[in-house]
């Protein structure tokens, strides 16, 4: 007969086997959404909008931001090597990518004012 503990650490390998086995029918664990992503290629992500909200200006290219986020990407690597993002930051990320180019924009083409000469009624003039 086995303890509480043991029941609990077999049915939590039988849960993690099963997951396991699905990511490998899905094509491999990497298949994971957000597995497999480089701390590369998250900077240069997050790069891209942060230079065109807070320093258009400057023009920073796509190819600059992919040079930046290659070279700090090594770095982070190096001093943080077990970083796990997680789907969730990962979500976040990708989300504040999209949306950040965007911030500030209406998020409707503003409806055009009436001239003057559209407010004059017909005939008098």
């Amino acid at each position: 007969m086995s303890t509480p503990e043991e029941q609990l650490e077999a049915e939590a390998r039988a849960v993690e086997g099963e997951v396991i086995t699905a990511a490998e029918q899905r094509g491999g664990a990497d298949s994971e959404p957000g597995a497999g992503v480089s701390t590369a290629d998250v900077l240069t992500q997050l790069l891209k909008p942060t230079f065109r909200l807070l320093a258009p200006n400057w023009e920073v290219t796509d190819d600059e931001c992919a040079m930046l986020g290659s070279a700090y990407g090594a770095v982070v690597d190096k001093y943080f090597p077990d970083l796990d993002l997680g789907v969730e930051l990962t979500a976040a990320l990708v989300t504040l990518a999209v949306f950040g180019p965007r911030w500030g924009k209406p998020a409707k083409v503003p409806k055009p004012k009436p001239t003057e000469a559209a407010k004059a009624p017909a005939g008098v003039g």
